[in-house]
C-alpha cells in the first residue's frame, strides 16, 4: 500500500506559516541543517527575514541578492506569491495601490473589527432575515411548505463547499482575506438573484372573504346525520398547480439560495485560523469570542430588518389591499430586505480584502513565537486525490471527533429549538406572533454575552489544550444540570377550544376526549350552516373563555367590522346559535335574517352574544419563570462555544487547522443544522391534536397538546444536551491522562525555538509551556496515522 503520508507532507509549503519563518523548498537544495531549515540563527533565535518574492532567484549568475531578494537565504526557491495581488508582507492595499494611511489598520485587532462587520451582516441575512421571510415565499409563489423548505434548505446544501474553500484558502499560497471577500461577494450576488422572482410574479391576494366565515343555514339536518368525525371531513377541494412563472420562480431561488450558502464559508473558517495566527496568543480566545459573537448577535438584526420590511406591502408601490399587516394573506417587501443585505455585505468586504496573505509578525509583543516557528501551511501543493487522505486523518483525531460530536448535539439543539421557539412560545403560552418572536429576540443576546464570557474566561486563564478542556467541561456540565430546571414551571393548560378540548355545551353526552383527542367540530347547533373546515378564522366567546374555530362554528350569522386603521380585520359577530346563553327562541328567527339581508343592508342583530375575532387570551402565568429559567440556560450554554472552539484548534497540528475548521463545517451541517429542524419538527407534530385539512390531507396544525409539546420539546434538547456532557466528560478524561504522561511518551515535533543563555522569566516559562502543548497536540495527532519522529513524517 502506497505510502501517502510522504504525499501530505511533501504537499506542505516550502513558504513559512508566518513571514518571517521561511522553509527550504525541496531536497533539490544543498542539505542544510535543522536551524537553517527554520531559519534559526546561530544565537537560538529566528532570523526576522521575508522570504523570497516571486520571480526573484539566488544563483551564481546573481550572486548579489537584487532588492527584492534581500534577506532571502541561498539555494531558497522562489515562493509564488502571485495569490497576494501583489499586496506587501504586512500591508494593506488594493492590487498595486497600497498607501500609507492603510498601513495603520494593518494589524490583527483591525481585522477582527471588519471581520466582525462582514460576519454580523452575514448572519443577519442568513439566519434572521431568511427564516423570517418563509411564510411570505409560500403565499407570493404558492409553495407548498415542503417546496419551502427545500428552497430555504438549498442554503445549508450550498454550505458544504467549505470542504473545498477551506482546503484551497488555506493553503500557503493563497491569501485568506481575499478568499474572505471573493466569497462575501458570492454570496452577495445569491442575495440579488433571490429577489428575481418577484419581478416574475406580482403577489395577487385573494378578496375580502368575511362573509363566507359565517352561518348560512340550509335546510334542517338531523342530529342523528351529523358527522362527528373530523378526519372523515371533505370540504370542496381546488388543488393549485404550479404556473410556468410559479415554476420559473425555482430557477432563480434555488441557485440563488446556493450561492447564499457556498459564499458564507470562508469568514469564519478562513478568518478564524488568520486571527489565531496574527494576534496574541493571550489576545485570540477574546478576539475569536467577538467574531463568533456576531453569529449569535447577526440573526437578531436579521429579524428585526425583516419585521421591518414585512410592515410594508410587497408592492408598496401601487394601492394598499383592504388586509392589514397582521393578516395571514399579507405579503410583506421580503425582496427588499435581500437587495439591503446583498448591499452590506458588498460594502463591508471591502475592508477586509484590502488585508494582505500575511500580517506583520507580533513577535516583538508576544514571546509566545514558539507556536508558531515551527509550522508550515498545509497543503500548498494541494490535490484533491489527498483530500480523502487529510480527512481520514482528522476523523481518527478522538479529541476532534469527540468535540464534533459534542458540537454537533449543541448546534442541533440551537437550530432545532430556536427555529421552533416562537412557535412554543405562542402555542404554550397563547401570546401573539409578533410577542413570541420578542420574546425568543431575548435569547440572543443572553447568548452573545455567554460567547464573550467564555472568552474572557479563557483570557484569564491558560490557553492550551488543557486549560480550553477544563473550561469547557465545566460549563457544560452546569449547562446540563441547568436544563433540569425548566421542567420545574410545567406546561400551561390546554386553551378551550369547542370541539377540541372542551364540548360545545356542557352537558353535551355525545362529546368525550380519550387520548388522542376526539375532535368534533360540527354539533347540532352548527350542522347546517354548512362550514368549511380549511377556514380557520378563529373567535373567542369572552364570556366563557372558549374559542370557536371559525364564526360558522360558532354558528354566528351576522358580523359587524370593528376595523380601525391598525387592524382591518376585528371583527364583532351576532346571533351565534352555539354560545351557551343563546336563547333557543331565536333560532326560527335565523333563517328570516340571513334571506333579508342582501349584504348591503344588513339586519340589525337581535341578540348580543359577545363573540370577537381572535383566540381567547390564556390566562397561564408560567411564562415568566419559564422564560428566566431559559435565558439562564441559554447564558451558561453559550460559555462553552468558544472554549470549544479553542480545544479544536489545540488538538490538532497547526498545519491542519484551517482544514480541521472546515470539517467540522460541514460535521455539523450533516449532523446538525441540517437534520435537527426535520426531527424538532417531526416531535412537534406527534404533539398536534388539531390540523388543518387540505384537500383530504393534513396542512398546518391549529392546536396543541401542551402537556405533549412542552415534555416532548424540552425533553428532545435536553437529550441531545446529555450527548454534549458525555462528550465534554470523556474528552476531559482523555486529554487529562495524556496531560499527566508528559513528553515521555509522546512523539514531539523537531524544536525549533531554543532559549539563550541567560534567558529566563516569563518567555522562558511560556515557551516550555508551548512546547509540552505541541507535544500534546502531537500526541492526539498521532492518532490520525501519520507522526513526527526526529523531523520526520512517518506512517503509524
Amino acid at each position: 500500500m502506497a505510502d501517502y503520508s510522504n504525499d501530505i507532507v511533501s504537499g506542505f509549503t516550502n513558504e513559512g506559516f508566518m513571514d518571517d519563518v521561511p522553509i527550504l523548498a525541496s531536497s533539490q537544495h544543498s542539505p542544510a541543517t535543522p536551524d537553517e531549515e527554520l531559519g534559526v540563527s546561530n544565537g537560538g533565535l529566528p532570523n526576522h527575514k521575508p522570504p523570497c518574492p516571486a520571480g526573484d532567484h539566488v544563483s551564481a549568475a546573481n550572486p548579489q541578492p537584487s532588492r527584492s531578494e534581500q534577506g532571502c537565504f541561498k539555494g531558497q526557491q522562489a515562493v509564488d506569491t502571485s495569490d497576494e495581488d501583489d499586496s506587501l508582507p504586512g500591508s494593506c492595499g488594493y492590487c498595486c495601490w497600497v498607501p500609507a494611511c492603510l498601513q495603520k489598520v494593518a494589524s490583527g485587532r483591525y481585522f477582527v473589527l471588519f471581520l466582525s462587520l462582514l460576519s454580523l451582516t452575514e448572519a443577519g441575512l442568513t439566519v434572521g432575515y431568511i427564516s423570517s421571510m418563509v411564510t411570505s415565499f409560500e403565499l407570493q409563489f404558492r409553495f407548498s411548505s415542503t417546496l419551502t423548505g427545500f428552497v430555504v434548505s438549498c442554503y445549508d446544501i450550498g454550505t458544504l463547499v467549505v470542504i473545498l474553500t477551506s482546503y484551497f484558502g488555506g493553503r500557503a499560497a493563497a491569501n485568506r482575506p481575499k478568499w474572505i471577500a471573493w466569497s462575501a461577494w458570492a454570496m452577495a450576488l445569491g442575495s440579488s438573484i433571490v429577489t428575481l422572482p418577484h419581478f416574475l410574479k406580482k403577489y395577487q391576494p385573494n378578496g375580502n372573504d368575511t362573509v363566507a366565515d359565517l352561518c348560512h343555514p340550509s335546510t334542517s339536518v338531523d342530529s342523528a346525520q351529523i358527522n362527528f368525525v373530523w378526519d372523515e371531513l371533505e370540504p370542496a377541494c381546488f388543488p393549485d398547480s404550479f404556473s410556468t412563472i410559479e415554476s420559473s420562480a425555482l430557477i432563480f431561488l434555488i441557485p440563488g439560495m446556493l450561492l447564499v450558502g457556498a459564499g458564507s464559508t470562508a469568514t469564519l473558517t478562513l478568518g478564524a485560523t488568520y486571527i489565531d495566527d496574527y494576534v496574541r496568543k493571550k489576545e485570540a480566545p477574546i478576539m475569536l469570542a467577538i467574531v463568533f459573537s456576531t453569529t449569535v448577535i447577526g440573526p437578531a438584526l436579521g429579524f428585526l430588518i425583516g419585521s421591518f420590511f414585512l410592515k410594508h406591502y410587497v408592492d408598496f408601490d401601487k394601492q394598499l389591499p383592504p388586509i392589514s399587516s397582521s393578516s395571514p394573506r399579507w405579503v410583506g417587501a421580503w425582496w427588499l430586505g435581500f437587495f439591503f443585505f446583498a448591499g452590506a455585505i458588498l460594502i463591508m468586504a471591502v475592508p477586509v480584502y484590502a488585508f494582505p496573505a500575511k500580517l506583520k509578525k507580533l513577535a516583538e509583543d508576544d514571546d509566545d513565537e514558539d507556536d508558531d516557528a515551527n509550522v508550515r501551511m498545509a497543503f500548498s501543493d494541494v490535490s484533491l486525490k489527498k483530500i480523502p487522505f487529510a480527512i481520514w486523518g482528522l476523523l481518527k483525531n478522538p479529541v476532534y471527533m469527540m468535540v464534533n460530536v459534542a458540537a454537533a448535539a449543541e448546534f442541533s439543539i440551537i437550530t432545532g429549538f430556536v427555529r421552533f421557539a416562537p412557535k412554543f412560545v405562542q402555542s404554550q403560552f397563547q401570546v401573539k406572533a409578533s410577542m413570541a418572536n420578542l420574546i425568543t429576540g431575548t435569547l440572543i443576546p443572553m447568548g452573545a454575552l455567554g460567547v464573550i464570557l467564555g472568552g474572557v474566561i479563557l483570557h484569564r486563564v491558560k490557553t492550551n489544550l488543557m486549560g480550553s478542556v477544563n473550561v469547557m467541561c465545566a460549563s457544560t456540565i452546569i449547562a446540563g444540570l441547568l436544563y433540569g430546571l425548566i421542567f420545574i414551571p410545567g406546561p400551561c393548560p390546554n386553551f378551550k377550544m369547542a370541539g377540541v378540548t372542551t364540548p360545545y355545551q356542557a352537558n353535551d353526552s355525545n362529546w368525550h376526549r380519550p387520548n388522542p383527542y376526539n375532535v368534533s367540530l360540527v354539533s347540532p347547533c352548527n350542522a347546517a350552516c354548512g362550514c368549511n373546515p380549511s377556514r380557520y378564522s378563529p373567535v373567542c366567546n369572552h364570556k366563557a373563555n372558549v374559542s370557536y374555530f371559525s364564526p360558522c362554528y360558532a354558528g354566528c350569522a351576522i358580523n359587524i367590522s370593528m376595523s380601525t386603521d391598525d387592524d382591518l380585520d376585528a371583527f364583532e359577530y351576532f346571533n351565534c346559535t352555539c354560545i351557551e346563553d343563546y336563547d333557543a327562541g331565536d333560532s326560527q328567527q335565523l333563517a328570516g335574517l340571513v334571506e333579508s339581508d342582501d349584504g348591503n343592508n344588513p339586519t340589525p342583530p337581535t341578540h348580543r352574544s359577545e363573540v370577537v375575532s381572535d383566540l381567547c387570551s390564556s390566562q397561564c402565568w408560567k411564562l415568566v419563570p419559564f422564560l428566566a429559567l431559559l435565558l439562564l440556560v441559554v447564558f451558561v450554554s453559550s460559555i462553552e462555544q468558544m472554549p470549544a472552539l479553542m480545544t479544536l484548534l489545540r488538538c490538532v497540528k497547526k498545519e491542519e487547522r484551517p482544514f480541521a475548521l472546515g470539517l467540522q463545517f460541514v460535521i455539523l451541517r450533516l449532523f446538525g443544522f441540517i437534520p435537527s429542524p426535520i426531527y424538532y419538527g417531526a416531535v412537534i407534530d406527534s404533539t398536534c391534536i388539531l390540523w388543518q385539512k387540505e384537500c383530504g390531507d393534513d396542512g398546518a396544525c391549529l392546536q396543541y397538546d401542551n402537556s405533549g409539546f412542552y415534555y416532548r420539546y424540552l425533553g428532545l434538547s435536553t437529550l441531545l444536551k446529555s450527548v454534549s456532557v458525555v462528550m465534554a466528560v470523556l474528552i476531559w478524561f482523555l486529554v487529562r491522562r495524556m496531560h499527566h504522561r508528559g513528553g515521555a511518551v509522546m512523539t514531539r515535533l523537531p524544536s525549533t525555538h531554543s532559549v539563550s543563555n541567560g534567558d529566563s522569566g516569563v518567555g522562558a516559562s511560556d515557551s516550555v509551556e508551548s512546547r509540552r502543548n505541541d507535544r500534546l497536540s502531537d500526541d492526539i495527532s498521532a492518532h490520525s496515522g501519520i507522526r513526527y519522529t526526529d523531523g520526520a513524517p512517518k506512517k503509524t
